[in-house]
């Protein structure tokens, strides 16, 4: 009994360990919601993840917001990772729409240059779900829904503002996914994989000082120089109790078993002891009994 709760201790130590991680992993990276405090607002961004919300009212609501390049020459990459906006009988009555234009404008509405409108899933979409923008273009995301949703409804996407040109990827603040594309500096190691269609050993998530990535492509535990941050002082905490409960755990059912084999012993040695005891007095009784016939037979 106390083996098994020593290991259902253990098994809880480490379900709470991926967890820290994950989410020290997941909380470093800016994380944008799409709901009616974002209508017609221009916000100038580097990376982010963007999500949908899931408390907008029973009635059509269109939420407009403007994502614009943190540096100028930077353009936007956006890679969607889930996409839920089921379609009706009478087709998307809820919608995103994505388009890009040189001078942020609310009034536009997406009339020109677009980029994307879609309702359904992710099997419907592209098969890379990456859109690229234009250098110094401003992207207009229109997002229209009229009902509440689940959990599992809803989009997110990556959006990362990049630099296509060498020139400015030399520069201390920024981070180079290849020779000619590079990142904000800012970007690297924060949970989410902004260098896209690049080897692991030029991701930006590639040496860090945590074990866990959001996207679930790759462990950053790697071969290399690795900071001894908090997390990682934590993680390696962790690792230590875990291998520490696991040899008592190991050490304690040795010994349950010892004791058991111990106790089996005693016991059979008692009654070792018994039988031979019994013997002797059997052997003596027939003895005496034999002694007093003979004395009978002489009288």
């Amino acid at each position: 009994m106390r083996s098994h709760s020593l290991w259902v201790t253990i098994l809880w130590l480490y379900t709470g360990y991926i967890q820290l991680v994950r989410s020290y992993a997941t909380t470093r990276h800016k994380t944008i919601i799409l709901n009616d405090t974002m209508d017609n607002n221009v916000t100038a961004i580097s990376g982010a993840l963007v999500k949908s919300s899931q408390t907008f009212p029973d009635h059509p609501t269109l939420v407009s917001t403007i994502f614009t390049p943190a540096e100028e020459g930077q353009q936007f990459q956006l890679e969607f990772k889930q996409f839920d906006v089921p379609k009706t009988s009478h087709g998307c009555e809820d919608y995103l729409t994505i388009c890009e234009t040189q001078v942020p404008n609310f009034q536009d509405h997406c009339k020109n240059k677009l980029l994307y409108r879609y309702c359904g899933d992710l099997k419907g979409l592209d098969k890379s779900h990456v859109i690229n923008s234009q250098p110094n273009m401003s992207l207009t995301v229109l997002w229209r829904t009229g009902r509440r949703r689940s959990e599992d409804q809803g989009f997110s996407f990556h959006l990362t503002a990049y630099t296509s040109s060498r020139e400015q990827c030399n520069g201390s603040s920024s981070f180079s996914c290849s020779k000619e594309i590079c990142i904000d500096k800012n970007l690297q190691c924060d949970g989410m994989r902004n260098c896209l269609e690049v080897t692991s050993y030029t991701s930006d998530e590639f040496n860090c000082s945590y074990a866990w990535e959001l996207s679930g492509n790759m462990t950053a535990l790697e071969e290399g120089p690795m900071e001894f941050s908090a997390s990682w002082l934590i993680s390696i905490a962790a690792i230590v109790g875990l291998l520490a409960l696991t040899i008592i755990a190991i050490c304690s059912k040795i010994q349950s078993k010892l004791k058991a084999r111990r106790k089996s012993n005693e016991r059979k040695a008692a009654e070792a002891m018994l039988n031979d005891s019994s013997n002797t007095e059997t052997k003596s009784l027939t003895k005496r009994e034999s002694v007093s016939g003979a004395i009978e037979e002489t009288v």
